[in-house]
């Protein structure tokens, strides 16, 4: 508001009268706001991409996870030639976490579920599935949404 009220251009009880700003004091008076707007466009920006790969982090975590369970599944069947039927046989608990997954559902020997924990917002508690086809696990279905699976999920139902 004191920018549009002018002041007194005489000498008054107070003094002289200051000098008019220069144009300097002006220019940087109207880009100090500009600056702040552009420092919230910058943070806001930087904190989307820092979610975005937080998720992606969580996502290759439970994938790493997923990973370990499929090789003690194949190493269970070459052992025993027979398919385990819970994790247990695997000598894994029945309800598994690690970072990033809140649990790890066993289906059946050709199949188990991934949750995602609460970590993250963008995505807490979707899931994977992860289903053994012709000898080759594939990740597919789940919650997940496409923006966060890496290339080798696929999704076979819609969304």
């Amino acid at each position: 508001i004191l920018w549009f009220i002018p002041g007194v251009n005489d000498d008054n009880r107070f003094g002289k009268s200051p000098p008019p700003n220069p144009l300097s004091v002006k220019i940087t008076g109207l880009l100090f706001p500009a600056f702040f707007l552009l420092a919230g466009i910058v943070v806001f920006t930087a904190l989307t991409q820092y979610l975005s790969y937080k998720a992606r982090v969580q996502v290759f975590n439970s994938l790493s996870l997923a990973w370990r369970i499929q090789g003690r599944l194949e190493i269970y069947y070459l052992e025993n030639n027979r398919h385990a039927s819970t994790f247990s046989d695997l000598g894994l608990p029945y309800k598994m976490s690690d970072r990033g997954v809140s649990q790890v559902q066993f289906v059946n020997p050709n199949k188990f579920i991934v949750t995602l924990d609460g970590s993250v917002p963008q995505i807490r508690f979707q899931t994977l599935e992860f289903i053994k086809k012709n000898g080759q696990w594939e990740c597919v279905n789940g919650s997940l949404k496409a923006a966060y699976r890496p290339k080798s999920c696929k999704i076979t139902s819609p969304e």
